[in-house]
């Protein structure tokens, strides 16, 4: 059936019907999104109303019904490689709608998802990201968007709106490290959005979990790596005792152990904690 209706124009039909649809019937276009994430095998094939939905999530910023549903579409269309450009070049509706409802918990979560998706470099990490990202010249152009496009100031705010909830900072301190590993602009905008001030009070909040931990020294290094001013502001902000405590703390932990010690490495704070 669904062939049929593909074959048929159903796709073009669905197009058209969308892009009239988000300025006067905002049921219609989320009824049209939910129809895209329906897990039939020719799902990807209606690639093609990518661009619309992420036009209307641009066009009802504010509606957080609109946005989660076109967030769900962004995250089931993340794990093809085809469809990546196009939310690349769109990634600003994405960001806006997050801007527009900071507070809704729900919508925030999925817009981390998406992200992780997008810039994730862990071996380890989402099955969709390594089929996806196959080499460093579409992580680094994907980390380079984000950034560009506001992810890291809509990261930054999840953690300073949502420091008490466990799961949301472990993702959005997740996500800043990878955006910061190997971006030279990327640190700087962390830096001066203080995303290393708002990291480094996840971790006090947070100083018995192990995955905020270890995420937080990640981000310490990556951003303050060969910047100097950025290694004086960690050791201001008090980063030299959360790191030492982390490791104290959490000694039998071979992942904090591992992230204190490239911070020591990397020169980040190696004179204040040699003294």
């Amino acid at each position: 059936m669904h062939r049929r209706i593909l074959t048929c124009g159903g796709v073009e039909a669905m197009v058209v019907a969308l892009k009239k649809a988000h300025v006067h019937d905002k049921t219609a276009v989320i009824e049209a999104m939910r129809a895209m994430v329906d897990d039939s095998p020719v799902r990807f094939e209606m690639r093609a109303m990518l661009s619309q939905v992420l036009s209307a999530m641009h066009a009802l910023p504010e509606d957080v019904n609109v946005q989660k549903e076109g967030l769900g579409v962004v995250r089931a269309f993340a794990k093809d490689q085809q469809s990546h450009m196009i939310i690349l070049d769109q990634l600003e509706a994405v960001f806006t709608g997050l801007h527009y409802n900071a507070q809704d918990s729900g919508l925030q979560e999925l817009g981390l998802d998406v992200v992780l998706l997008m810039v994730d470099s862990e071996s380890g990490g989402n099955v969709a990201v390594r089929e996806t990202h196959s080499d460093t010249q579409s992580l680094s152009l994907a980390r380079q968007k984000v950034g560009q496009q506001g992810g890291i100031v809509a990261t930054i705010n999840v953690l300073k709106f949502f420091v008490g909830r466990l799961e949301i900072t472990r993702m959005a301190l997740h996500n800043l490290w990878n955006l910061a590993m190997n971006e030279p602009l990327n640190r700087k905008r962390i830096w001066k959005e203080r995303g290393l001030e708002v990291a480094l009070a996840s971790m006090r909040y947070h100083a018995n979990d192990i995955a905020i931990q270890a995420h937080g020294l990640r981000l310490m290094w990556k951003v303050a790596w060969n910047e100097p001013p950025i290694q004086s502001s960690i050791v201001e902000l008090g980063g030299v005792n959360l790191l030492l405590k982390a490791m104290r703390s959490h000694s039998t932990s071979t992942w904090i152990s591992t992230s204190g010690c490239v911070c020591v490495c990397k020169g980040v704070c190696c004179v204040r904690v040699c003294a």
